[in-house]
């Protein structure tokens, strides 16, 4: 079982894997405790800095560490969230690549 604080870690070194391929630091917009661990969401500070729709990030999907055991899994959008997170836990799919 991992804690917020890891939680937020594991997230923090995905978004930094995330920003050196962008060349454009990324920052967690928000994060929702769930039973199954931590969803954070995120965009580009380019645009939160500047508003500039040319900066917003296209396809970044929110993603759940996981609270056994710190695995990352990127989260459909296609979805309500709900929905998304069991998806994700029931077939393990679309692990984060790289995390």
């Amino acid at each position: 079982m991992i804690d917020k604080q890891r939680a937020a870690g594991i997230a923090d070194a995905y978004l930094e894997k995330i920003a050196a391929r962008l060349d454009d630091p990324v920052e967690i917009i928000e994060s929702q405790e769930k039973p199954e661990g931590w969803v954070f969401f995120y965009e580009s500070r380019t645009y939160l800095e500047t508003q500039n729709l040319s900066a917003m990030l296209a396809g970044n999907a929110p993603f759940l560490v996981s609270r056994e055991d710190g695995t990352l899994h990127l989260l459909s959008t296609a979805k309500p969230l709900e929905d998304a997170l069991a998806e994700a836990l029931a077939s393990s799919a679309r692990p984060a690549p790289g995390a």
